[in-house]
């Protein structure tokens, strides 16, 4: 069995990132959807995704997919800091009273 390298990607369920590809007909073109998805610490899930068409450079995605990664990995992270620290501060405060 042989694959094409733009077949259709179930994501994957894992503790980091999972992805998912699909290629969709619009408008008498083909166009290439990526989405990226990651967890954070409530396990609420965030989504980021791309369209691109296949005539793009496999090499311009693949830089594209990397700053998408970095960018998800970024706002995750963030909310999970901002999570921590609300819980700190409700330790301190029952500490406290």
């Amino acid at each position: 069995m042989t694959h094409h390298r733009y077949d259709r990607r179930l994501p994957k369920r894992t503790e980091g990132f999972a992805w998912g590809r699909s290629i969709d007909r619009v408008m008498g073109g083909h166009v290439l959807t990526y989405r990226l998805f990651r967890r954070d610490l409530k396990g609420a899930l965030h989504i980021s995704m791309r369209q691109f068409a296949l005539t793009e450079h496999r090499r311009f995605i693949a830089m594209a997919l990397r700053q998408m990664r970095k960018d998800l990995a970024a706002k995750v992270d963030a909310i999970g800091y901002a999570l921590i620290e609300a819980e700190q501060a409700t330790t301190q405060l029952q500490e406290v009273a």
